[in-house]
Formats: structure tokens, C-alpha cells, sequence
């Protein structure tokens, strides 16, 4: 077991802390599943303590208690009043992490998902290819059975027939229509 000494911010009392994560000290445990999304509604904020309490001011990162106990009360440490008093980082961390392997599995899955749509977008493109290509030979025989019947195209989109005594027949373009 870790044992530490502590003081309390709130009257400078010393106190002992056991930290201890084995599952022998622990019972009712869950996975976090959802609880961690509380993180979302969170504020970080920068501060400086109060010149009472740090002489140097040094610039700090963290959480206000006050508003982290509005999101999840069970995030504080409370003073003798019952008023939050403080952040419980160690169980922020741990909801990050949660966090972290729900976004990582979710990154995995969609990786998964996009090497296989990258496959069938392969398999797609060699496919309109062989589709390409037979269209292509089908216009192609089209064209020459269309010239043997004595059809051809002029360059105002209409187009001209021999009819079965060499006659020719106009058929008007879509422009002389209107």
C-alpha cells in the first residue's frame, strides 16, 4: 500500500492517504461505460491561487470544484461544511482513459471499414472497366450495321437516311424544333 501525507487546504490539518488500486481493496466494480461522457461538460479553465495560499501565484490548469460538482458529485472531495472542496483528478484521469479506448475502438472500426470500402472501390473501377470496353466493341458493331444501312451524321445534329430506293430522308436535329 502507498501511504501519503496530506494537507488539508481548507484548515492545514496533516492527513493520511492509502492509495491503492488492487482489486483485494475494491468491490462493485463496472466498467465506466457511459459515466465518462460526463467529462463533455467539463470547463477547464486557467488560474492563479489566491496570494494566501501561493505566494508565487504560479499560473495552475485544472477544474473549478464548484462546477465540476454540478456536472458529477461524485467528482469532488468535500469539506467539513459538505462543500466541494476539490477535484478528484485521480477519477477524471480515469474517465479520460475510457474515454480515450472508446475513441481508439471507434478508430479502429472505421479503419477496418475503410480498407474494405477502398477494396470494393477497386473491385468497382476494374469492373466499369471490362463494362467500358464491352460498351465500346458494342458501339463500335453498332456503328458499322448503322453505316451499312446508310446512316450518317452531319455536323448540325441532323441526320440523313437512304431509304431502300436511294431516296434520301431527313430526320430534323433537335435544334430545328424549336
Amino acid at each position: 500500500m502507498n501511504d501519503y501525507v496530506t494537507v488539508r487546504l481548507s484548515d492545514g490539518r496533516l492527513g493520511h492517504t492509502a492509495v491503492v488500486s488492487s482489486q483485494r481493496y475494491k468491490q462493485d466494480i463496472k466498467p465506466l461505460a457511459a459515466a465518462s461522457e460526463a467529462l463533455y461538460a467539463l470547463n477547464p479553465v486557467s488560474f492563479r491561487l489566491k496570494k494566501e495560499y501561493d505566494e508565487a501565484q504560479a499560473l495552475g490548469f485544472g477544474l473549478i470544484a464548484e462546477e465540476v460538482e454540478k456536472v458529477e458529485p461524485a467528482l469532488v472531495y468535500r469539506n467539513q461544511k459538505g462543500q466541494a472542496e476539490s477535484v478528484r483528478y485521480e477519477m477524471v484521469n480515469a474517465m479520460l482513459l475510457n474515454e480515450f479506448l472508446k475513441e481508439h475502438r471507434k478508430n479502429e472500426e472505421q479503419g477496418t471499414t475503410i480498407a474494405r470500402q477502398q477494396e470494393e472501390i477497386k473491385a468497382l473501377k476494374a469492373e466499369l472497366k471490362v463494362q467500358a470496353s464491352q460498351i465500346q466493341r458494342v458501339s463500335a458493331r453498332l456503328g458499322v450495321a448503322i453505316g451499312a444501312a446508310g446512316m450518317r451524321s452531319d455536323l448540325d445534329g441532323s441526320s440523313r437516311e437512304a431509304d431502300m430506293n436511294g431516296s434520301e430522308l431527313v430526320n430534323p436535329s433537335l435544334a430545328d424544333l424549336n
